[in-house]
């Protein structure tokens, strides 16, 4: 092989090893081991899986409307409602969030009723998204 056709070789075997993206942690820093793909969808803090369950969450997307989710959730306290706060992600299709800091919404969840928290994406790139449920502060 002449020194500019292993030179070629060498450089296409290095972009294809790096990939387009290169994706580089700081110093002690450890790769997330839950892909984003895999990472829950509902997620429910600060030890409220207890008193809160949630059902399939409906979400519908046509192409002149944007990303619309509706997420069921019932609060299983015996006579207690919970008062709880939720917020909405949207991402778009390279999982960036289309709103930084989503703000935090206020719903009280009756005692055995179920409630719908619901939300829609502000911008139609919008493909993909995630709710936080805590108690109210």
């Amino acid at each position: 092989m002449t020194r500019m056709s292993m030179m070629t070789v060498a450089t296409g075997a290095l972009l294809l090893a790096g990939g387009c993206r290169t994706s580089t942690l700081p110093p002690g820093a450890q790769r997330d081991p839950l892909p984003r793909e895999n990472y829950p969808r509902v997620v429910v803090l600060d030890d409220l899986q207890r008193w809160v369950v949630v059902d399939a969450p409906i979400v519908t997307k046509s192409e002149r409307d944007p990303l619309r989710v509706t997420v069921p959730v019932r609060a299983v306290t015996d006579h207690e409602e919970l008062n709880v706060q939720y917020r909405f992600a949207f991402f778009d299709a390279d999982g960036r969030p289309m709103d930084p800091e989503p703000s935090w919404r206020y719903e009280r969840l009756p005692s055995k009723a179920q409630r719908m928290i619901e939300a829609n994406a502000l911008d139609q790139r919008a493909v993909d998204w995630r709710v936080d449920i805590r108690p109210a502060r």
